[in-house]
């Protein structure tokens, strides 16, 4: 999202690193880098969750988010259903 809070932006000393960009067990899905392009799944991504995510705050909800969007629709047929990444999740804490 060039928010700036991937590792080494600009307001990573504002808001702090964004969860998805630290969360290595997204690493790879949808060809990103560890949850960068399955944020919505990654802890603490949602505002509600307090991580201060920009765009959960102006979107209110990750299916409204552009960005989400956008994967969406690059990914077409080859999208990862969420309730999937929670079971590659649930696998890696098993």
């Amino acid at each position: 999202m060039l928010c700036g809070r991937g590792p080494g932006g600009s307001r990573v000393h504002e808001f702090g690193l964004c969860s998805a960009a630290a969360d290595e067990r997204f690493d790879g899905i949808h060809g990103g880098l560890n949850a960068g392009r399955a944020c919505w799944v990654a802890a603490g991504t949602d505002i509600k969750e307090g991580s201060g995510c920009i765009f959960a705050a102006t979107y209110n909800n990750c299916r409204n988010c552009d960005f989400y969007k956008i994967v969406r629709k690059e990914e077409g047929a080859n999208l990862c259903l969420t309730i999937f990444l929670l079971r590659i999740l649930e696998e890696k804490i098993s």
